[in-house]
């Protein structure tokens, strides 16, 4: 699937070389909840899980406005979740970079757009030190609506669409839904 996501490059650059009427720095908070159970730890007669497209992400890119209602959001973040039980602790990390075409109208932002997983890994340490799994980088695509509560803050759900292989060659679907919060300034 990531291949047919190549055929979306040459036109997402191309928006991007056109000379933008302005640019802004911004900020990303985001959750997102889903994709296969990778890891599970137990802790106290309960249990917690790792799943592959699972966690909070903090990125900082701009937002380059091509037009009137149109802009290009590219981000590079840090995405992550953690467990921790009594004897170990899993932890799951990954560097998602975005750039993602958004349209406005009026207080509503709905985007598409690709991003790019870099190394991705769960670690685990203690009793789960025997976990140590990479994953090859990968591309997926990915989905937004939001709405602008207060100006230059978008408040906003999404989704991707996301597949990570390890070296072996098993694929893990890592698909997610969330939410996020954004600053422009």
């Amino acid at each position: 699937m990531a291949i047919a996501y190549t055929r979306l490059i040459p036109a997402l650059l191309l928006t991007c070389t056109a000379l933008p009427a302005s640019a802004e720095a911004l900020f990303r908070l985001a959750y997102d909840h889903g994709g296969d159970e990778l890891a599970v730890a137990y802790s106290n007669g309960t249990s917690d899980s790792i799943r592959a497209g699972t966690g909070l992400t903090l990125a900082l890119g701009a937002r380059l406005w091509l037009q009137e209602g149109m802009s290009m959001d590219m981000t590079v973040g840090y995405k992550f979740d953690t467990v921790v039980a009594t004897n170990g602790e899993l932890d799951w990390s990954i560097i998602p970079i975005d750039m993602i075409l958004h349209s406005q109208v009026q207080n509503l932002h709905l985007g598409l757009g690709l991003t790019y997983h870099i190394d991705p890994e769960l670690t685990g340490t203690g009793a789960a030190s025997h976990i140590n799994y990479d994953f090859d980088n990968s591309m997926g695509l990915v989905m937004e609506a939001g709405i602008e509560l207060v100006p230059n803050n978008v408040l906003g759900l999404r989704f991707t669409n996301i597949d990570y292989t390890t070296v072996s060659g098993t694929e893990v679907d890592a698909d997610s839904v969330g939410f996020y919060w954004q600053a422009q300034f």
